[in-house]
């Protein structure tokens, strides 16, 4: 929603967001498509809205998480929600790059010199093929 203070308009320009997350003058939204609770899921969007723009623009077609967060001024995190099974990605907003991370990593963050941490378990760890194992038996 838009909403003018002048004036006390309000207007819609985004539906189905989910999340949402702002680096710079862009705000990066998560959009889906409501399906019944029976009926299999449909891709989530990653768009992005700048304020010169009427609507939000596709950034990725297919980006299946359930929350975002902005990091370092470049990256968004999808992160899934617990039992949602579909790990964490990286959107790199400068090169459309995106690196992903197995189920077993919930949520990540990016170091200010770019480097990726993930949490697995109940262990920071860096390398994301680890993500793709069962996680560690807390000691």
């Amino acid at each position: 929603m838009k909403y003018d203070i002048d004036s006390g308009a309000v207007s819609t320009f985004a539906n189905d967001v989910q999340s949402f997350a702002t680096i710079a003058d862009s705000t990066f939204l998560l959009q889906f498509v409501p399906v019944p609770f029976t009926a299999p899921e449909h891709p989530h969007k990653l768009t992005r809205w700048t304020a010169a723009a009427l609507q939000p623009v596709k950034v990725v077609e297919d980006f299946h998480y359930d929350k975002l967060a902005a990091e370092d001024n470049r990256w968004i995190v999808g992160e899934s929600g617990i039992g949602y099974g579909r790990g964490t990605a990286i959107y790199d907003t400068q090169t459309g790059e995106i690196q992903t991370a197995g189920k077993n990593c919930n949520s990540a963050v990016v170091t200010g010199k770019g480097r990726f941490l993930y949490i697995f378990g109940n262990k920071l760890i860096d390398d994301p093929a680890l993500c793709d194992g069962p996680p560690p038996i807390p000691q």
